[in-house]
């Protein structure tokens, strides 16, 4: 296989980040993205980023109760573009991501999500 038919990275913009990121996703129809993932102090961390002339602006930022692990869009149709997550303590919580607040949760497992 010639490396010129493989999948290529492009690196737009980079940032350091204070936390333990798990889970990105693109905000559907948008050129927004959110981060999940966990503070060290085992907080749930939910930010909204979009690029602005080649450099990343956090747009929202939210601290959770818990660690979160990973996150859908697909619970909910694009035009409303609510996003499922699951945290550290198995709840599986549905945000209004211009908010940042639960409009459903759930004890989902007993423990961590995978």
């Amino acid at each position: 296989m010639d490396t010129t038919d493989a999948p290529q990275l492009i690196e737009h913009a980079s940032q350091g980040l204070t936390f333990t990121p798990f889970d990105v996703k693109w905000i559907p129809s948008s050129a927004r993205f959110c981060l999940f993932g966990q503070s060290p102090s085992a907080k749930g961390v939910f930010n909204i980023y979009q690029l602005n002339r080649g450099k990343l602006e956090k747009i929202s930022e939210w601290q959770k109760e818990y660690g979160i692990k990973n996150a859908t869009f697909k619970a909910s149709p694009v035009s409303i573009r609510d996003v499922a997550t699951v945290d550290y303590k198995g709840k599986l919580i549905i945000y209004d991501i211009e908010r940042g607040v639960s409009k459903y949760n759930v004890q989902a497992h007993a423990n961590m999500g995978n």
